[in-house]
């Protein structure tokens, strides 16, 4: 009898934690503690790190190739690339529909707010997928027209992407050059 009790009270404790954490509307994205640091001298240019938490975590060390970065009619347009020795495992890029120091908005709602796009492709448990980071801003700090150079950070997610399948959220700091 006293067996039973211990044991219907820890499934007891147990099916409460459960039911407690599978409620609607508790999904909140972690911080992931920060940005990680951008070092501006010339062997950082074009390689940092996207830290990644939400209903899973890990690091993006990206490498982004100049010739694929480009200022298109004011918009920059910049992407990168995730390696394991020779193999591509991971690819992110992002476009701000203007090049000037400022923020960003990723935001889709309400119409006329959004002024940059975010997005990484990546696998993450077993499943290759474009994640569109449709909640947060690119910010600009410095764009050098002469150097061709442009610094800045991002701080994404996508929380409230209804089609997503597992919550992201991307920060992490730039120094990029682009053609």
């Amino acid at each position: 009898m006293k067996s039973a009790f211990r044991y219907y009270t820890v499934l007891f404790a147990l099916i409460a934690a459960v039911l407690t954490s599978c409620s609607v509307g508790n999904k909140v994205i972690p911080d992931p503690g920060g940005n990680s640091g951008v070092d501006t001298t010339n062997t950082a240019l074009n390689t940092f790190n996207i830290i990644v938490s939400g209903d899973t975590s890990f690091i993006m060390s990206v490498t982004s190739i100049d010739s694929l970065n480009t200022l298109e009619d004011d918009s920059l347009i910049v992407s990168g690339f995730e390696f394991s020795g020779t193999t591509v495992v991971g690819i992110f890029g992002f476009k701000t529909f203007a090049s000037a120091p400022g923020v960003y908005l990723t935001e889709g709602a309400p119409p006329g707010i959004k002024t940059a796009d975010f997005g990484i492709l990546k696998t993450i448990r077993g499943a290759r997928r474009i994640y569109d980071m449709n909640h947060g801003s690119v910010t600009i700090t410095e764009h050098d027209v002469t150097a061709k150079t442009v610094k800045g950070s991002f701080d994404v997610n996508n929380e409230f992407n209804i089609t997503a399948n597992i919550f992201l959220r991307c920060r992490g700091n730039f120094y990029i050059k682009y053609q």
